[in-house]
């Protein structure tokens, strides 16, 4: 088990079968959201990571992740850019997810936040 300083992994949820794109609490689109990733990513609430997990096929994801927030993505997308490795660790040791998972998981975190930093982009 991790401490604080490390991100939690959620408990168990249902996972929806088709979920709406994530609004931040207006009718903002997603395409326009995507425009303004990480300023408003952090405003996110649960339905929102629900619905972004369900946007890019992620939602085998979803029961793991119940009760995330923005705030929790931001934390998830830190530590990934802090160590790319241990992150990936993590994820397959904690979540049990598969190598192919894993990566989506990982290029979907790097294309909500815009990352293009050495650290953080996925070399292929």
């Amino acid at each position: 088990m991790f401490n604080s300083s490390q991100f939690i992994l959620g408990g168990a949820g249902a996972v929806p079968e088709q979920a709406p794109a994530p609004q931040t609490g207006s009718s903002q689109p997603l395409s326009d959201h995507k425009q303004s990733r990480a300023s408003n990513v952090i405003k996110w609430d649960e339905e929102d990571v629900q619905s972004w997990l369900g946007e890019n096929g992620l939602t085998e994801l979803c029961s793991q992740l119940s009760g995330y927030n923005g705030k929790h993505l931001k934390r998830l997308h830190a530590d990934y850019c802090k160590s790319r490795q241990k992150f990936e660790e993590r994820l397959q040791n904690d979540m049990g997810l598969n190598y192919t998972t894993r990566i989506k998981f990982m290029a979907e975190l790097e294309e909500l936040y815009g990352d293009h930093t050495p650290q953080c982009c996925i070399a292929f």
